[in-house]
C-alpha cells in the first residue's frame, strides 16, 4: 500500500492492484468467509490438475486499515465447534492476497492457510 500511496503522490497512477478474497473448507463444502450470503462459490479442478474457485467474492482494499478489516472478518466467520478447546476451527481457511500490475504484467499471490484444530 505504501508503494501504491508513493506512485499517486508523485502523479504516477498507482499501477498496483490489490485483491483480496478467503474461503473456508469444510468437509466437501466450499464456503466465502468475506461474502458468506455467497452460495455460489465453487471448487474446481482443470484439465491441468489445478485448483480454481468459481464465483469467490473478490475485495479491492485501498489501505493496510481496509485489508485488515476484510482479514478480521473472514475470520469471525469462520466454522468453530466445541472440542476440547473452546474455539476451535473444524475448517480450513485460504486466505488469499493478490498484487497485480497491469502495466509490467508482473503479478504475485500470497495464500495464507489456517487449518483446522487448534
Amino acid at each position: 500500500f505504501e508503494l501504491k500511496r508513493k506512485h499517486i503522490e508523485e502523479g504516477e497512477s498507482g499501477h498496483v492492484n490489490i485483491s483480496l478474497s478467503s474461503f473456508e473448507l469444510s468437509g466437501s463444502k466450499c464456503s466465502d468467509l468475506i461474502l458468506p450470503s455467497n452460495k455460489k462459490i465453487r471448487m474446481l479442478e482443470d484439465g491441468n490438475g489445478c485448483v480454481h474457485i468459481q464465483n469467490i467474492h473478490v475485495e479491492q482494499p485501498q489501505d493496510a486499515q481496509s485489508l485488515k478489516h476484510h482479514f478480521d472478518t473472514a475470520f469471525d466467520n469462520r466454522s468453530t465447534a466445541e472440542t476440547i478447546h473452546k474455539h476451535s476451527s473444524r475448517s480450513h481457511a485460504v486466505f488469499c492476497i493478490s498484487i497485480t500490475n497491469p502495466v509490467t504484467f508482473a503479478d504475485g499471490k500470497i495464500l495464507l492457510v489456517d487449518l483446522a484444530g487448534t
